[in-house]
């Protein structure tokens, strides 16, 4: 697992948009330090928990800034925050329940999700900033 190390590329030139990004990859890092450092079980909840409040935050934000620019995509990105947040708490809920302690996978997952929408689908959010 490696540690995602943010690149100003990543910036959609919003500057509240963008801290929150920040914000979001440095949660996924804490998650991989904790892995990295075998405490994964005394942090990961409470790491889960921020994520997930973290994330309506920021999808609410999100959304909100691209309705306000007129956005013609927001219904579609409306739609992928709806399942990057079904997905998350699905995870969390296997965590919570302990039927899961695959941890290389759940990291994979959120190293995908953040990245993956950031660097495809919220870049294309540049040419309304």
């Amino acid at each position: 697992m490696e540690y995602i190390e943010w690149k100003n590329d990543y910036d959609i030139g919003e500057t509240r948009i963008d801290i929150q990004h920040r914000h979001l990859v440095s949660l996924i890092n804490m998650f991989h330090a904790s892995v990295s450092a075998h405490i994964e079980d005394q942090v990961l909840g409470s790491i889960m928990d921020e994520l997930g409040m973290y994330a309506l935050v920021h999808f609410s934000y999100e959304e909100k800034w691209m309705e306000e620019v007129g956005y013609p995509g927001l219904a579609e990105h409306k739609r992928l925050h709806i399942d990057l947040r079904q997905q998350l708490d699905k995870w969390r809920d296997k965590y919570n329940l302990r039927q899961t302690h695959r941890s290389g996978e759940l990291y994979k997952f959120l190293h995908g999700w953040l990245m993956d929408h950031v660097l495809v689908e919220d870049l294309k959010l540049t040419d309304y900033v």
